[in-house]
């Protein structure tokens, strides 16, 4: 979904990872938060 996700962390094991947003651009922004040491 487009907008900005604030808070939003996640974990993932691909290369080259691709995020479109819907309708927009997609923001994401850890705001300090962080899984496994990691912002995304």
């Amino acid at each position: 979904m487009a907008g900005i996700h604030s808070g939003d962390v996640g974990l993932g094991d691909k290369n080259n990872l691709l995020i479109r947003g819907v309708g927009g651009y997609a923001y994401r922004r850890a705001d300090g938060k962080h899984a496994q040491g990691n912002g995304l």
